[in-house]
């Protein structure tokens, strides 16, 4: 391998334009296993068409043999735009990553008890991302059932999911909870890259030569627009479904 091909930096995570926060995992890449603790990163996000960037602050996360930094910004992200992130180290090496985030899209429909199921209606993306219901339990945390593999594309843009409450309580009870408070669906929508993660082996996207968009490293940075709903069918004056407002 040459000093051109070096793979520097793993970079994971999504840009959400929906939330305030922004968190990406940013792990060097060793050409060794030794247990030195590396230099950190200098990560920066930045929004090229309008010169806007910060600099990413940094949580320590240890793992065997190595440890991997949680960095997060609260800069504005905003759909349709495209930003990179580049990482630093202390000789000046970079890794770096950029993503367009889609546009945003349309609150979904939720219809609930209809032969035994609850449905979702989406429509306006072109890409989805990501469909899951979460429970925040009582002892606070959250568990995730996801739902993509339940979603069926009627159109191009235009999903219907279909949600089975008996095992979606059957799968909060594999987690050993002490009851919920509070149940919710989380919809995402994908940007013009988005690769088809559901159908990519996980150990694959975090190798050097497996699906990535780093140049000079490894990892995915993905950019999304997300939506929280409230577990509950919602109506307008004239009694038709409508979407519920967004908690």
């Amino acid at each position: 391998m040459s000093d051109d091909d070096e793979y520097i930096f793993a970079i994971q995570g999504y840009l959400d334009a929906s939330a305030d926060t922004q968190w990406v995992r940013v792990m060097p890449i060793r050409k060794s296993v030794d247990l030195k603790r590396d230099a950190p990163a200098t990560v920066v996000l930045e929004h090229p068409e309008s010169g806007q960037s910060a600099v990413m602050k940094d949580s320590l996360f240890e793992f065997v043999y190595t440890h991997a930094v949680n960095y997060w910004s609260t800069m504005n992200i905003k759909a349709g735009e495209t930003y990179r992130l580049t990482a630093e180290r202390s000789d000046g090496a970079t890794s770096s990553a950029t993503v367009t985030l889609p546009e945003d899209f349309p609150t979904p429909v939720v219809q609930m008890g209809r032969s035994g199921f609850d449905y979702v209606y989406i429509n306006g993306i072109k890409k989805l991302a990501d469909v899951h219901t979460r429970f925040h339990t009582e002892s606070g945390k959250i568990v995730v059932v996801p739902h993509i593999r339940d979603t069926v594309s009627r159109r191009s843009d235009d999903y219907v999911v279909a949600i089975d409450p008996a095992e979606d309580l059957a799968a909060l009870g594999e987690h050993n909870t002490d009851g919920y408070t509070r149940k919710e669906i989380f919809v995402a929508a994908g940007g013009p890259n988005w690769p088809p993660m559901g159908s990519i082996d996980e150990d694959l996207i975090s190798m050097p030569e497996g699906v990535s968009n780093v140049t000079s490293g490894a990892g995915y940075l993905a950019g999304i627009v997300s939506k929280i709903l409230p577990y509950r069918c919602c109506f307008d004056e004239n009694g038709d479904h409508a979407p519920c407002p967004l908690e």
